[in-house]
């Protein structure tokens, strides 16, 4: 298989995903625990059929970083941010960070609150 076929099938392939998580863990607190989260991203990343999709991913998640260090500890905030990397990753860029504006995890980023209001004042979302 060439370079263009081998562009062609990872551009059509079926994405791998993350599990969606609870809220509140078993006793009742809040689901801090990201280890389910990190092993279907690893999982996905090395063994996924999309490698191309899941690596363009990962790079853009490594520009609009949210993570337990940065203060984002719940772990049902993640699938659903990495789902905009993913569905966007071969995207325009505008796109990616329009798409981003609403999820949780990026609200309190200042450079975020000017792009999203670039996006509205561009008519985006």
């Amino acid at each position: 298989m060439g370079i263009p076929a081998w562009l062609e099938s990872q551009l059509t392939l079926n994405t791998s995903d993350l599990p969606d998580q609870p809220i509140l863990n078993s006793s009742g607190k809040p689901n801090t625990d990201l280890r389910p989260v990190q092993s279907a991203f690893f999982a996905n990343a090395v063994t996924g059929q999309d490698q191309l999709r899941q690596r363009v991913a990962f790079a853009l998640s490594q520009i609009w970083v949210v993570s337990a260090q940065s203060g984002v500890n719940n772990a049902y905030a993640y699938p659903p941010y990495w789902r905009i990397f993913r569905d966007n990753a071969f995207g325009n860029y505008r796109d990616e960070i329009c798409g981003a504006r609403g999820e949780r995890g990026c609200a309190d980023d200042a450079a975020f609150v000017r792009i999203s209001t670039d996006c509205k004042i561009q008519g985006q979302r």
